[in-house]
């Protein structure tokens, strides 16, 4: 009786360390996004929010004025389970007011990129931005032992739903 009831304490203080154990790792990642026309790539900061211990280790930014997007890559930390940092990448601009047109007013809009998985590796789907869209959600499914990559849009008036509200973002230094 002694026996069992030892075997059963040790049998769930075993389940206990295991059950609340984090398995975290670090993985390369490469993509680009890119911005419709009439977002210039050259006025546009990268920025990015730490996603539940989710961080970069490394990240490097390319930016192609030709082609309007911006090469990322990199090594970023992360803990099974939650997302990948996301990525907020905003723009100034100084335009007419639209509610008394003789004024300028200076706009600072935001785009969000959301990945919903902890890396990504090499995503080999178009990922663009355009003023309609500021919201973009990556997801993806192995399929047959192949990644497959969803890039879904959202318009604006649907962000607050589906993107946190962030009060402090964190600028991503292109040099690292």
């Amino acid at each position: 009786m002694l026996k069992s009831k030892n075997y059963l304490i040790l049998l769930t203080l075993l389940l206990c360390i295991f059950m609340h154990a984090q398995a975290s790792g670090s993985a390369n990642f490469k993509f680009k996004v890119k911005f419709d026309k009439d977002i210039p790539i050259n006025k546009i900061e990268v920025l990015h929010y730490r996603n539940s211990g989710n961080y970069f280790e490394k990240i490097n930014l390319k930016r192609n004025s030709t082609l309007n997007e911006i090469e990322f890559s990199g090594t970023n930390h992360y803990i099974v389970g939650a997302q990948f940092p996301l990525l907020v990448f905003s723009l100034r601009e100084t335009k007419k007011d639209y509610y008394a047109p003789e004024k300028k007013i200076e706009t600072l809009k935001f785009f969000y990129l959301k990945i919903d998985n902890d890396n990504v590796g090499h995503i080999d789907r178009e990922i663009k931005f355009t003023q309609v869209f500021p919201g973009l959600t990556i997801s993806y499914k192995y399929i047959k032992g192949e990644t497959v990559y969803n890039v879904s849009a959202k318009k604006e008036d649907y962000l607050r739903a589906d993107f946190p509200v962030i009060s402090e973002l964190v600028k991503v230094d292109e040099k690292l």
